[in-house]
């Protein structure tokens, strides 16, 4: 399959997987990309860092873990928690996203590319990505103490970069090709050559 942070919840039997029959399962993550994610803002909400998040609105989406806990390990980088900052639930991915546009929420965690952010960065509000240093050992702490997938990577394409600008982010890998262990190795080399 081509996961996402569900590979995770299902090896630890964690969230829609803590449940007997869905994990965890013993699994095996055969290949994936680092794919970026830190906290975005509007850029009028008047957040620089992490900590500057705490009383804001954080969009965060109903039923979907793999967004929320993402958004809650960047939160926790700031030294924050989720008692610290007034979260916001909505109903789909897309309308938490497209929430900053509309002022119905100051920030979220999202990946760079994702069109509601192109659609913030052309608003009248603005945009501004928030950076997570790969030196704040105390803040990958925090972050990997939530979600130990995630690893600092130099991410240079986002809505609303000028061409040569980068920032330091958080990464995971996505998407993520996951196989059961008892697949046959010469099968799993079989596939990935194809590919």
């Amino acid at each position: 399959g081509f996961l996402g942070t569900e590979a995770f919840f299902v090896s630890e039997g964690l969230y829609d997987f803590a449940a007997p029959n869905w994990g965890p399962h013993d699994l095996r993550m055969v290949a994936g990309r680092p794919a970026a994610i830190t906290m975005v803002t509007a850029a009028d909400a008047g957040i620089e860092t992490v900590a500057d998040a705490r009383g804001k609105r954080a969009a965060f989406v109903v039923g979907n873990p793999s967004t929320n806990v993402k958004c809650e390990a960047i939160i926790a980088f700031g030294g924050l928690t989720l008692d610290d900052v007034d979260v916001v639930m909505f109903p789909t991915f897309s309308a938490a996203m497209s929430a900053l546009t509309r002022n119905e929420a100051d920030f979220s965690c999202t990946a760079t590319t994702t069109s509601q952010m192109y659609e913030l960065a052309e608003s009248p509000r603005g945009i501004r990505w928030i950076p997570l240093e790969a030196d704040n050992k105390s803040g990958w702490d925090a972050l990997q103490s939530v979600l130990p997938i995630m690893a600092p990577i130099e991410e240079d394409t986002a809505a609303g970069f000028e061409e040569g600008e980068s920032m330091p982010m958080a990464s995971f890998r996505y998407p993520l090709i996951t196989t059961k262990a008892t697949k046959p190795a010469d099968e799993v080399y079989n596939f990935l050559k194809a590919m």
